[in-house]
């Protein structure tokens, strides 16, 4: 719906002795929000991943979160070399071809993976850094796409050939090897991005259905907004996302760090941002916790603190024993001053 009839519709929904009032009012305006544009274009599969995100850029300008809007223009953009990636777009396992030849002008290749190769040879995981729109192309290809490995790598290949610790054929020699990037791993990542932008943008309307409404509602005015954004962000870079709060300032720390700050006694919004580092069985531990210590924390929620450092609590999925200590220790500080894990 363009902008001006969208405009002329709120109008005459607005203007006195209007018939279209009620549940079909607000069904007819919730359709124009930009939120809602943004959820039917995620959810719709022939709309391509780089163009649903993009309605979810117009929301995250909007409600004034930084920590979305870089994720969502790094998805459109790239990844910067040094950077870290969301977890989807680290990919291990890769298969390399390498091309051989021969006697009489003989070609052969295999493929092989880290498994079949000595510890210098192996390449660890790949970060997948290419833009949204250039993965939706790749993957759309006749071919897998790959790159090529450097000459010193094929060097090394032939030594360990020669020492029989890889495979290779007899009497031929490898002189190129090539990465793949399969196309189905590149579909299951654009397929990722599309579905957990989703998964957020449905987590937003249900703080608010006007989130990305021109003077609607911002992570200044609705906290919960920012707590969401948190959530999903440390969800998607795993571990290494760790939330740090300052007494007096809101410091993230760690590659892909994202932050979040709470006010002081603001015990619900401790517990929705727990979420991030606690299993959804662990949370009732730590609210006894604190109930136990008479809405205080004291010495039972420091002693649940102890049992999440030492691996006794159950943690989110994908976050590490350190880093759901030092995020719910974070937390716990700024909600309750001069506490002391």
């Amino acid at each position: 719906m363009e902008a001006a009839s969208a405009r002329s519709l709120t109008s005459y929904m607005d203007a006195p002795g209007s018939r279209m009032n009620g549940p079909v009012r607000d069904a007819i305006h919730r359709m124009t929000t930009p939120l809602m544009r943004a959820i039917d274009a995620l959810s719709t599969p022939d709309i391509r991943a780089t163009e649903a995100l993009r309605s979810l850029l117009v929301v995250s300008r909007r409600i004034g979160n930084e920590s979305l809007t870089r994720w969502v223009r790094s998805e459109l953009d790239g990844y910067p070399a040094q950077g870290q990636v969301p977890e989807y777009r680290a990919a291990s396992g890769l298969p390399i071809t390498l091309t051989f030849h021969g006697p009489m002008g003989s070609e052969a290749s295999i493929n092989v993976t880290d498994l079949e190769l000595p510890e210098n040879l192996q390449l660890g995981d790949a970060k997948i850094r290419q833009p949204l729109a250039e993965l939706e192309a790749l993957a759309a290809s006749q071919n897998d796409p790959g790159s090529e490995m450097p000459m010193s790598w094929v060097a090394m290949y032939r030594s360990a050939m020669g020492e029989r610790k890889v495979p290779g054929y007899e009497f031929m020699t490898p002189n190129y090897a090539r990465r793949l990037f399969p196309r189905t791993l590149l579909l299951g990542v654009v397929d990722r991005v599309k579905t957990s932008a989703l998964d957020l943008a449905l987590e937003l309307e249900l703080v608010d259905p006007e989130v990305g409404t021109p003077g609607g509602p911002t992570a200044q005015t609705h906290p919960q907004l920012g707590r969401e954004v948190t959530i999903f962000l440390t969800h998607i870079y795993g571990a290494q996302a760790t939330v740090t709060v300052g007494d007096d300032a809101t410091v993230a720390t760690g590659e892909g760090a994202v932050a979040v700050r709470l006010e002081t006694g603001d015990l619900d919004g401790l517990l929705e941002a727990a979420r991030t580092y606690l299993a959804p069985s662990s949370l009732d531990g730590l609210q006894d916790a604190l109930s136990e210590d008479g809405g205080q924390a004291g010495e039972r929620t420091k002693s649940f603190l102890s049992k999440v450092r030492s691996g006794g609590i159950g943690l989110a999925a994908g976050m590490a024993t350190n880093g759901a200590y030092d995020g719910l220790k974070a937390l716990l500080e700024q909600v309750y001053p001069g506490f002391v894990g």
